[in-house]
């Protein structure tokens, strides 16, 4: 993995322009679907719902995708994916997610104590809805496939592997945390 990244601030303002470019894409090739199906939300269709899925996560991957390729770097070694012991890695992963899940549940379940004590009834998120309301089969797993996979990827290549890096290296490390 590279320890220090070697984008600059134009690298980023590229990379910035490429995302707001696919995101663009993606949501007019949302619009076009709605006009052209008559759908309105994403449970009328699972085009609609596939492409409004991956307007944003989509969109950072093929932008990070194109940006890489800018900067002459591949995945692995951007990311530390060329890790000498990469099963080591996923287990001390595993280990400590295990370790850090009861504490997260709790916390969850502390701050829906603290809403209820104030009469507020804590709303679910979107995402959850969605995911319940799915029809069984391809769309639920398409779902669970994107908020277990695609979307963490997407966001932490973005954020822990271009932003955060970027903005720190340019001498601001402190707006980077």
């Amino acid at each position: 993995m590279l320890s220090e990244k070697p984008w600059k601030l134009d690298g980023l303002l590229r990379f910035v322009i490429c995302l707001v470019m696919c995101v663009s894409v993606m949501l007019t090739l949302s619009a076009v679907i709605q006009h052209f199906t008559g759908a309105k939300t994403t449970e009328d269709s699972t085009a609609l719902l596939v492409v409004n899925t991956l307007a944003l996560d989509g969109s950072i991957l093929i932008a990070v995708f194109i940006f890489l390729r800018l900067e002459h770097i591949t995945w692995a070694d951007a990311f530390g994916f060329k890790t000498p012991r990469p099963g080591l890695a996923i287990l001390w992963g595993v280990i400590i997610a295990a370790c850090f899940l009861p504490i997260g549940l709790y916390l969850n379940y502390l701050c829906t104590r603290a809403l209820e004590s104030f009469h507020v009834k804590a709303p679910e998120q979107q995402a959850v809805e969605t995911l319940k309301n799915a029809l069984p089969g391809a769309t639920r797993v398409f779902l669970v496939f994107f908020a277990v996979v695609i979307a963490p990827v997407a966001e932490e290549s973005f954020f822990r592997g271009i932003l955060y890096p970027t903005i720190k290296q340019n001498g601001f490390p402190r707006a980077a945390l």
